[in-house]
């Protein structure tokens, strides 16, 4: 049975990951982070957030771009990312990135068997493996999805998470900060912060009680960096909204 879910994974791989469906009703939540690093903005990260009414149940479409030019003792990071990710239903997403100009794409989908099947394209060389299901508590792009981010950080002493950026599994363990107050927009909110400290280097995770990610950092070049967002997203207004974006297939080179 493995042999051929591998199969079918490496069958399906380079097709769309996130289902087109039709353009329905939705309603968009949109986030803007500035990326700092000792109190400089050193990039900025877009974010946006549909909800999609289904019959089966609300579908989430995570839209996602970063850019980040950072210098510190002598080395120098330029990174661009564009990622696509679906959150409800059928997980899975579709990540594009560009680090000092070498270019990497990763595809990851949650398949009916329970298992992910994961794609990295790099230097003209696609690879394929499987995940068992159990070996991914979240994925990088699930962070930003309120419904699932925190209530599961928040009952987890471990976290599994698989990188949009490199399709590997980051493992380490979690651990629930004191609440603190932030101040985003000119207000304070009240959050819920986490530290997760996988071998790669700690990140702090700080979400209102909404679910939503507000702030994080995390280690590059020796540094730390941090990103903020600039307001809260406007509230849920459970339908009426716009014609649904939705990504419709896998991120294209040309999209950097």
């Amino acid at each position: 049975m493995r042999s051929l879910s591998a199969s079918l994974c490496i069958a399906l791989a380079g097709t769309p990951v996130l289902a087109p469906g039709p353009a329905l009703a939705a309603e968009l939540q949109p986030l803007a982070y500035t990326i700092l690093s000792d109190d400089q903005p050193v990039g900025r990260r877009d974010v946006g957030i549909r909800y999609l009414p289904q019959e089966r149940g609300e579908v989430r479409i995570l839209e996602s771009w970063t850019s980040l030019e950072l210098v510190a003792g002598g080395a120098r990071l330029s990174f661009e990312q564009r990622l696509g990710a679906r959150f409800g239903g059928d997980r899975g997403f579709a990540s594009s990135t560009r680090a000092n100009g070498v270019l990497r794409e990763v595809q990851a989908r949650l398949g009916v068997d329970g298992a992910w099947c994961v794609t990295v394209t790099s230097g003209g060389e696609a690879n394929t493996w499987i995940l068992a299901g159990d070996a991914v508590d979240l994925t990088s792009a699930e962070l930003n999805d309120r419904e699932r981010a925190l209530p599961l950080l928040a009952r987890i002493d471990t976290l599994r998470l698989l990188s949009a950026e490199t399709g590997q599994v980051l493992d380490g363990p979690v651990t629930a900060l004191e609440p603190d107050t932030i101040e985003i927009g000119g207000r304070p909110v009240p959050v819920q912060r986490f530290r997760w400290t996988p071998p790669e280097g700690a990140m702090v995770l700080a979400f209102d009680d909404e679910g939503t990610l507000l702030a994080y950092d995390w280690e590059a070049l020796g540094r730390r960096v941090g990103a903020r967002a600039g307001s809260l997203p406007p509230p849920r207004s459970w339908g009426g909204g716009p014609e649904a974006s939705v990504v419709r297939e896998a991120v294209e080179e040309e999209g950097l």
